[in-house]
């Protein structure tokens, strides 16, 4: 999987719409061989920024998606690409057991906060017990959703 991230089409470095399609395709038979419903909405609005930033970006919803398919265990995860006049945000849903955003297990979430904070986004994890897991990477201000414990890196 690291491999096949790494292979990203060097032409893809800006446009962050593209990179997600990117990583749509490469985690789709991932996916489907864990009999887990994978989706990506994304529009077709180029969406350019900096190698780093959307580097960065890709990196974290990959560590969502693997986190998903290894620890979550899920039925379905979603990713979505939005934007309004104020906020463009990329959101991680899946209907898995859920997790405690504030735990210092593991590398993951470390590694997703750390990128977040050296990109200039926010990133904010919102799960609870049996409810899955959101997490939003804004490149705006985050929105929140009520009932979840939150976490939030800026």
């Amino acid at each position: 999987l690291r491999a096949a991230m790494d292979s990203l089409d060097p032409d893809l470095n800006t446009n962050l719409p593209r990179a997600l399609e990117q990583v749509y395709s490469v985690n789709l038979p991932l996916f489907v061989s864990a009999d887990i419903e994978l989706s990506f909405a994304i529009p077709p609005d180029a969406l350019e920024y900096d190698a780093e930033t959307v580097l960065h970006a890709v990196r974290i919803v990959q560590e969502a998606l693997t986190n998903a398919l290894r620890h979550s265990e899920a039925s379905r995860v979603s990713v979505e690409l939005t934007r309004d006049d104020s906020d463009v945000s990329i959101t991680v849903i899946d209907n898995g057991r859920g997790f405690d955003p504030n735990a210092t297990c593991g590398r993951g979430l470390s590694i997703q906060r750390r990128r977040a904070k050296e990109a200039g986004l926010e990133f904010t994890i919102q799960s609870g017990r049996e409810m899955g897991s959101r997490q939003q990477l804004s490149f705006g201000r985050a929105k929140e959703a009520g009932g979840m414990t939150t976490a939030t890196v800026t």
